[in-house]
């Protein structure tokens, strides 16, 4: 009788073993369960945040038709504005309000880009304030660049002098001129732009400065004719300080120059310098 108790005992302690062995494996697995349930969740949501932002690279690539379209319209700009103008107006009617930032800045940048080259009016500072603050966080060097080279043309055409001065300088430190992508062209432009308003302000050594460099920069774009341009918009300076020596030779050069490219920019030339310094019809 007491060996029969001794093995019930010991039956029954395996049986209460076995339970707690049990109740402990459940909630093993049902910890681990909870845990690729969370894992699950968490890699959807990676998953998901890796597709959303995909698609935005991929809509905001060069594989999206809108920028390929405003693309084609920036390469205009220079052979013919006008053109570019009506296609910009063109796009804005077919193609805006768009949900894709990246148009919309790019659309927005062109858009005063032409208005600039047209001489016509451009964006308030505030509305256009925008596109720059999008290009410093998001745009290359050479977009950082050209947008706070036309804001500072907005100050330029509000008389505001002081701003647009130090938003050029401002542009030029996004120039990477070791750089072969760098945009020497707008470079070019900003100096140039530059040299007008010392000149207005009769800071006579520093537009000598910026013109030196409009020129310089324009040569390495390879744009002969404002590399000459430069030099001759230097010359009234050179005669304002006093240096007529300088003047007439710097004259002569710019005459040479011109001679290389053609008649007709060397006879703008005769009729530019001619009439800044000399007030003549001729040399």
């Amino acid at each position: 009788m007491a060996k029969r108790n001794y093995l019930y005992k010991i039956y029954h302690s395996k049986l209460e073993l076995e339970a707690k062995n049990h109740k402990n494996c459940c909630k093993f697995h049902f910890i681990l369960l909870l845990l690729c349930q969370i894992i699950n969740i968490v890699m959807m949501k990676k998953v998901n945040l890796i597709f959303w932002l995909l698609v935005v690279f991929v809509s905001c690539s060069n594989n999206n038709p809108r920028l390929v379209k405003l693309e084609q319209i920036d390469s205009l700009m220079g052979s013919n504005p006008q053109i570019a103008y009506d296609s910009i107006c063109r796009f804005e009617k077919e193609n805006l309000p768009s949900q894709e930032l990246c148009v919309v800045m790019k659309f927005r940048l062109l858009k005063a880009k032409v208005q600039n080259k047209l001489y016509l009016k451009m964006p308030s500072d505030s509305t256009f304030q925008k596109v720059v603050s999008y290009y410093d966080s998001k745009g290359t060097a050479n977009e950082k660049m050209e947008a706070h080279y036309l804001l500072g043309c907005i100050y330029r055409d509000q008389k505001d002098a002081p701003r647009a001065i130090a938003t050029f300088l401002v542009a030029t430190e996004f120039a990477d001129t070791l750089n072969k992508k760098c945009n020497f062209n707008v470079l070019s432009c900003i100096y140039g732009q530059m040299g007008e308003i010392y000149v207005d302000q009769n800071l006579l050594e520093e537009s000598l400065i910026a013109y030196t460099k409009s020129s310089s920069y324009a040569l390495r774009d390879h744009d002969v004719y404002n590399y000459i341009r430069g030099k001759e918009l230097s010359v009234p300076i050179f005669y304002m300080m006093g240096d007529t020596t300088k003047a007439i030779s710097l004259t002569k050069q710019c005459v040479e120059l011109y001679e290389k490219q053609n008649a007709f920019c060397c006879s703008s030339c005769f009729a530019n310098i001619n009439r800044n310094i000399f007030g003549k019809s001729s040399i």
